[in-house]
């Protein structure tokens, strides 16, 4: 993702981010930030500017239960080893 974002700012794709490059993206966003155009961000107007996330998509995988040890073949599967974790998250000895 900063790869690609790198990309756009490089506009003549030297590879290379001039000072002009930055300030016209910076200038743009802000001009269209400021909805009034009076050249000052209000509280709302500054709050448009927050990267927008992109959506996580859904795991649709079960979780895998963590066991004892090893299943031999015809056995029967050992029951899910519980977490040892001390109350402070700390790892289990």
């Amino acid at each position: 993702p900063r790869a690609a974002a790198f990309r756009k700012l490089d506009t003549d794709g030297n590879n290379l981010l001039t000072f002009q490059e930055w300030a016209v993206r910076t200038t743009t966003r802000f001009r269209n930030a400021d909805g009034n155009r009076d050249s000052a961000l209000t509280r709302e107007e500054f709050a448009t500017t927050k990267p927008k996330r992109s959506a996580q998509p859904a795991c649709r995988c079960s979780p895998i239960p963590r066991t004892a040890g090893p299943v031999r073949k015809g056995a029967p599967p050992p029951p899910p080893v519980e977490d040892s974790g001390s109350e402070e998250g700390e790892p289990g000895l």
